[in-house]
């Protein structure tokens, strides 16, 4: 055989290698990113998924799980296909880390969480900071189409690697 053939199968041998380890998912988990629901993330270097009874699909949302030493990430995204999810806008009723108020000082109250409007790379939401112990501190959710996402961690300078692959 001559060289140029063999180059020519190992060229085609990565290419249809590339394509299926692309297709199967595995290239996302190499580069950490991970699609839940339909949404992409960018888990941050040394997070691993945690294969617990939280992951998976539920009744009308996809949540996983990660942690890294005693540091942890949740992400759950809705279908929200019924607009029945909502960020605070007067007159809308609104669900916040489990509280379903009409107003966001009440949903403050409610849940001893202290939120307000913020943007992360580019996407308008609502941070909340937790104020009870034993619970994880920051979550930040907002609309991303028809899909509702609810991000909770204990380590707030994570947050923004979560959009890097945006």
């Amino acid at each position: 055989m001559n060289k140029k053939l063999i180059a020519i199968l190992v060229l085609a041998l990565l290419i249809v290698g590339g394509v299926y380890l692309y297709s199967a998912g595995m290239l996302n988990s190499l580069f950490g990113i991970s699609e839940i629901n339909g949404v992409v993330f960018k888990i941050p270097e040394g997070y691993s998924e945690n294969n617990t009874d939280s992951n998976g699909i539920h009744d009308g949302y996809v949540s996983k799980r990660f942690s890294n030493n005693g540091s942890h990430i949740s992400i759950d995204v809705y279908n929200n296909t019924n607009n029945s999810k909502k960020l605070p806008d007067k007159g809308n009723v609104l669900l916040l880390g489990g509280a379903i108020s009409s107003d966001i000082s009440s949903a403050n109250i409610i849940d001893n969480i202290t939120w307000e409007e913020k943007e992360i790379s580019g996407h308008k939401g609502m941070f909340g900071v937790q104020h009870l112990q034993n619970r994880v501190p920051y979550q930040f959710v907002y609309l991303d189409g028809d899909k509702y996402v609810s991000i909770s961690l204990n380590n707030q300078s994570v947050l923004e690697k979560l959009f890097d692959n945006k």
